[in-house]
């Protein structure tokens, strides 16, 4: 049994089942990615597990995405010397117990800082995988690449210009895509939202590019989400001392449709909000972290999960 299991994800596939995708680190220091079904109407353990990245290599961050009864994961893998880090992905038959349809991919350089992927299925049941990375660039920037490809090639979408811009996150429309991220492009980390056609953002995405905040603090862990024709944006801002969860809604242009709705006002430190479409709205939960607590990912410390519908 390992000895610790690290940042899961979940996703309901129909109304029976639970994928769930996380990593796990053995006494011996190996970080493995898994995924596994649970189903929701009984209380056994697993349906099946499956592990998912190369045991000689450290996996770990992995997503899972659910298009009908196939399963999309990405993951990182890196060596243990962190000089080749790079994302990967593959596609599962949920009803066969996790068979591969097809091979681990390799899809793209990672780098040293690059923490986390992000995905979305399209219209198509294409998936799209976003990440940051130091890959041939000055510092961090924003990766978008598409999955099942005989041939993959990602598209930088950020300008190599020298400073981070970190953490994205992709989410489809009926006609257009929602791209979020933080970047210290004007000296201070700031949200930034683009929302157009995909071909569009692959090619003119700086164009499409908007500053969301413009704060003193630091704004970073934005996320983003469709309901029918608005876009729900959600992100931690530490302007008031710990860090609160703020809310803002937009048109299928990307034109705000109100101010920012601050969301949390507490004393913990309110981080990473997730975001869904909810009925005519939004739900969202977040990580409410006791600082007086705070510890590490192996000394422990304390945290609360949080959860609010906006209409």
């Amino acid at each position: 049994t390992p000895h610790f299991s690290y940042e899961p994800q979940l996703v309901a596939a129909g109304v029976s089942d639970l994928v769930v995708a996380w990593y796990a680190v053995s006494p011996t220091g190996a970080s493995v990615t898994h995924v596994a079904v649970w189903d929701l109407a009984g209380d056994a353990g697993p349906r099946w597990t499956r592990s998912l990245s190369n045991p000689a290599r450290l996996g770990r961050n992995v997503i899972v995405r659910v298009a009908g009864r196939r399963l999309f994961c990405a993951w990182i893998e890196k060596t243990e010397d962190n000089r080749d880090a790079a994302v990967w992905a593959q596609w599962l038959d949920l009803d066969r117990a996790g068979r591969p349809l097809a091979p681990a991919q390799r899809l793209a350089d990672a780098g040293p800082t690059t923490w986390n992927v992000n995905a979305a299925i399209d219209g198509d049941g294409r998936a799209w995988v976003m990440f940051d990375a130091t890959a041939g660039t000055r510092a961090d920037e924003v990766f978008l690449v598409k999955a099942g490809d005989a041939t993959v090639s990602p598209v930088r979408l950020t300008d190599d210009d020298g400073v981070a811009s970190k953490y994205p996150d992709i989410a489809f429309g009926s006609d257009a895509a929602a791209v979020t991220w933080f970047d210290e492009r004007d000296g201070n980390q700031e949200v930034y939202l683009a929302v157009a056609p995909l071909l569009q953002l692959r090619n003119q995405f700086e164009a499409h590019a908007r500053r969301v905040t413009e704060t003193a603090g630091a704004s970073i862990g934005a996320y983003v989400a469709w309901n029918d024709s608005l876009v729900g944006l959600a992100w931690s801002d530490d302007t008031e001392g710990e860090a609160e969860v703020y809310f803002q809604e937009f048109d299928a242009s990307g034109a705000a449709l109100h101010g920012a709705t601050r969301l949390t006002n507490n004393v913990t430190a309110s981080l990473i909000p997730a975001i869904q479409p909810w009925g005519d709205g939004f739900a969202l939960s977040w990580n409410e972290d006791v600082v007086e607590e705070r510890g590490d990912h192996r000394s422990g410390g304390r945290s609360d999960i949080a959860f609010a519908v906006v209409p």
